[in-house]
């Protein structure tokens, strides 16, 4: 019953998308021309909305292969995108939006900006507000307000009663040019000014590319090396911390680790490493049947606890052994100290942490092998000698 509840609700939320969706192709149909509806070029490649959709407002959208335009006169804003634009003797009361291929704007009055970005961008006898364009060859002979030009080449011959910014990789200001503010160029080399032309100032920086990108790579090797050297110093703090905790907390058993290891050498190395070993694939094993995964995860922590306390533990204890003369929390800070100087270095640091984990872990299951050894031996046999847990005083 639940199933079909649930069917029947997708049902209808997918016939409800149907809806709005057959309604919305619908509008756009009845407003569009399409491509069995020339356009008024007489193309009939593309869509085109003039003054349709009420979002639209009287803007003009078009898309498609190519579009040409000419003596039209749209009320508002022109936005188009395909491979070729050309836009002929026009009259923009808003601004032009374009991208394509290729974007040509001859004899064409445009009451606001005009945004290209195209491979090849041409504007011929064309007055704007302000220009920006993107692309890689760039031709203007017409005047504008302001000039924005991004690209590979650009060729500059027409009137800016403001400042021209050009940033590629050549520039050329024709004989006609007129530019009455300043011409910033950012370029590979200098910008060709031929004769009779006309600028107010210019300021010319050569092109930064390599080096801006040398000057990225030299911050970042820095940013980087300032970090390392911040975590080495945090992880030498840490280190000491937890070697102070871990004595402090754990004494006792810092105390008895050091022993069992001057004693049981051989069985406490052996046991670190066939545990470190044996754990994870007991973990895994646990993890097959639903009633052991308590224990599976209980392990996991338990392993994950001695993973974050081992160095520390193996700090305060190990160097009781080269100091037996000092005091004890003299003795985890000194051992904290050198662990952490060791723990910097990349290699080392990393088997300094293993070598840690592993002498925890031999010292926890050779201290409960011992303890349950003695408990087996006072309560069994009198007369058999149990060995002294390593957690005894």
């Amino acid at each position: 019953m639940l199933k079909a509840i649930q069917g029947s609700k997708r049902l209808v939320v997918v016939a409800l998308l149907a809806a709005v969706a057959f309604a919305v192709a619908f509008s756009v149909r009845s407003q569009c021309a399409y491509a069995d509806e020339p356009l008024p070029d007489g193309s009939s490649d593309a869509i085109a909305i003039d003054s349709g959709l009420p979002l639209m407002g009287n803007d003009y959208v078009w898309f498609g292969k190519e579009a040409s335009l000419y003596g039209e006169s749209i009320k508002n804003d022109f936005v188009g995108a395909g491979k070729t634009m050309v836009i002929t003797d026009c009259q923009i009361q808003g601004g032009v939006r374009a991208a394509g291929s290729v974007v040509d704007v001859m004899d064409t009055q445009v009451a606001e900006n005009v945004t290209i970005a195209a491979q090849n961008a041409n504007l011929t006898q064309t007055r704007a507000n302000a220009i920006v364009v993107a692309c890689n060859t760039f031709t203007f002979d017409g005047s504008c307000s302001e000039l924005y030009v991004f690209g590979g080449y650009a060729y500059i011959d027409g009137t800016v009663t403001g400042d021209a910014t050009v940033v590629a990789d050549r520039v050329e200001i024709g004989p006609n040019a007129n530019i009455q503010g300043t011409l910033y160029v950012e370029a590979r080399v200098d910008p060709v000014v031929n004769q009779g032309a006309h600028v107010g100032a210019t300021e010319f920086t050569p092109s930064r590319k390599d080096a801006m990108f040398l000057d990225g790579l030299t911050a970042f090797a820095t940013a980087a090396s300032a970090f390392a050297v911040f975590m080495a110093i945090v992880g030498l703090i840490g280190t000491i911390i937890v070697s102070l905790l871990a004595e402090w907390l754990f004494g006792r058993h810092t105390a008895a680790a050091a022993r069992l290891l001057r004693e049981r050498t051989g069985a406490m190395v052996g046991t670190g490493i066939v545990g470190a070993i044996a754990a994870p694939v007991a973990i895994v094993l646990l993890c097959v049947f639903v009633v052991t995964l308590p224990v599976a995860g209980a392990l996991a922590l338990a392993l994950v606890a001695m993973t974050v306390v081992a160095e520390g533990f193996a700090d305060a204890s190990i160097f009781k052994l080269a100091f037996p003369r000092m005091g004890r929390f003299k003795v985890a800070l000194a051992g904290g100290a050198i662990m952490a100087v060791l723990g910097v270095v990349p290699v080392v640091g990393g088997i300094v942490h293993v070598l840690a984990f592993m002498y925890l872990l031999g010292y926890a299951l050779q201290a409960v092998y011992l303890a349950r050894r003695e408990s087996k031996g006072k309560g069994g046999d009198a007369g058999a000698s149990g060995a002294p847990s390593p957690v005894a005083e």
